[in-house]
């Protein structure tokens, strides 16, 4: 991409970053953890809603980003896991999500038996990640937990932005 994906701009001019905090504020997240590689590249305001995790070992790969963005929210309540490649989030799917998640299930959205974005994971799941310190994968670990499928009316839920190509098509999309 030539860049960072956080840092790409969307049409109304805001980051992919900064469209997912809003998103999820508007929503009602009471807290918003972006996990990030260098946190001098970014200027995303932190406060008490909006967190800035640096991953210094971006080697260890997703699953440990993932265990440090759990590990500094507080304890025993369900996450979301977004990727910021995908831009289509809404209050509807996150309303969704929430609705069908349990203490030790996740909640994903399907769109055409295909699964998409984000992933809700229970706060049970949650607790094994933050006691693994990083160590498990993530895949794995919801692999012994039980899975709901949530229906989605938008099947944008499937797409990323990992290519220019895909990248100029979703700019067109908007």
């Amino acid at each position: 991409m030539g860049q960072d994906k956080v840092l790409l701009k969307r049409k109304d001019g805001r980051t992919f970053a900064g469209y997912l905090i809003d998103s999820y504020l508007q929503a009602g997240a009471g807290q918003v953890v972006i996990v990030v590689n260098d946190k001098s590249l970014y200027e995303f305001p932190e406060n008490d809603r909006v967190k800035i995790v640096v991953n210094h070992f971006t080697e260890r790969g997703r699953s440990y980003s993932i265990c440090l963005g759990m590990n500094s929210l507080a304890p025993d309540l369900p996450c979301f896991i977004q990727n910021v490649d995908n831009q289509f989030i809404s209050k509807e799917i996150i309303s969704d999500l929430l609705n069908g998640v349990e203490d030790d299930v996740y909640c994903v959205p399907v769109f055409n038996r295909k699964s998409g974005h984000p992933v809700l994971i229970g706060s049970e799941i949650v607790k094994q990640f933050r006691n693994g310190e990083g160590t498990a994968d993530f895949k794995q670990v919801l692999s012994s937990y039980k899975r709901i499928e949530i229906a989605a009316r938008d099947e944008r839920i499937l797409l990323n932005v990992n290519t220019l190509e895909q990248y100029q098509r979703f700019i067109g999309m908007e």
